[in-house]
């Protein structure tokens, strides 16, 4: 007779338990980093991470300097809010299931003591409708977890919400952001796992390395791929600026890129495509496309120059 394993290292372990110890362990770290990410989250969400950079002026010595642009939450509706939900909907969805198999008991506790009953009823109380309240929560019932059929799809989860958090709050790499990997494995169940990794390329390396799947890619073909992506969308000047700055190479400062696009505008080469309230005002918008094309069109380059 074969002897009893857990479900998801398939070590061996004690019968009627699905998670040995070491996994149990495995998803009470993974609680108390969702934890942590979450409040790491919220400041980072309110803006007020601050990085350091190797890129100092000389008012900036000696202290630590926001990051420019974090693409990461430039979009309300993009990845960080859809992990930022799916996120708190697992952790309630997987409360309510310890709910419904564990009811809350009700009756009176000491604030302080050994006893059995007072614990049990301060684990079976309703959790705290807060990320930190849930995680500590289903830690509380991570013995009792061990034993139930579904302990490795909770695993499974928590250890995604995990590292989706991570990746959230993980200082973007300085350099210029190059897209989403997209690489794609197959897997051992014939399933396919899309790579969703951020890329942030040196500036002048002509190629960038995915740091979770390790697949590699020119730059100049994900400059050119960003480019036609971007070709149809609108941005204020200063946005143009940095873009043409950043994706197409162009020879000349950010500064130098805005005050020439500001210069069209002007004259009337480019037209407004609607405004984007920036900083509580207003601003006009101007497509992409348009910009490049003047930037690379030759008459337009003898003239700058």
């Amino acid at each position: 007779m074969s002897e009893p394993t857990c479900a998801w290292c398939h070590k061996t372990c004690a019968p009627g338990i699905t998670l040995c110890p070491k996994c149990v362990t495995t998803l009470d770290h993974a609680l108390a980093n969702i934890a942590a990410y979450w409040r790491d989250l919220d400041t980072i969400r309110t803006k007020q991470a601050r990085y350091s950079t190797s890129n100092t002026t000389k008012g900036s010595v000696g202290k630590t300097q926001p990051l420019p642009v974090d693409g990461r939450f430039t979009d309300p509706t993009g990845y960080g809010s859809e992990v930022v939900y799916g996120a708190k909907n697992t952790l309630v969805a997987w409360a309510k299931t310890l709910i419904e198999d564990w009811p809350p008991a009700n009756g009176p506790a000491c604030p302080s003591c050994l006893h059995v009953s007072c614990h049990e009823l301060k684990r079976r109380a309703f959790p705290r409708d807060t990320m930190p309240g849930l995680c500590a929560y289903i830690a509380g019932w991570r013995h009792a977890i061990a034993a139930t059929p579904w302990a490795t799809d909770m695993l499974d989860e928590l250890l995604d919400v995990e590292r989706r958090l991570r990746k959230l709050i993980d200082r973007p790499a300085d350099g210029w952001y190059a897209g989403e990997c997209g690489s794609e494995t197959d897997m051992d169940d014939g399933s396919t796992v899309t790579c969703t990794r951020a890329l942030y390329a040196e500036p002048g390396s002509p190629f960038v390395r995915c740091r979770d799947c390790g697949c590699t890619y020119d730059t100049e073909a994900r400059r050119a791929t960003l480019l036609a992506e971007a070709e149809d969308r609108e941005a204020t000047v200063r946005i143009l600026a940095r873009v043409a700055y950043t994706l197409k190479g162009i020879d000349a400062s950010e500064s130098r890129l805005e005050r020439r696009i500001a210069g069209w505008v002007k004259r009337g080469k480019i037209k407004a495509n609607g405004t984007r309230v920036v900083g509580g005002k207003p601003l006009p918008v101007y497509r992409v496309g348009d910009v490049i094309d003047l930037l690379t069109d030759p008459d337009d380059e003898a003239k700058a120059g």
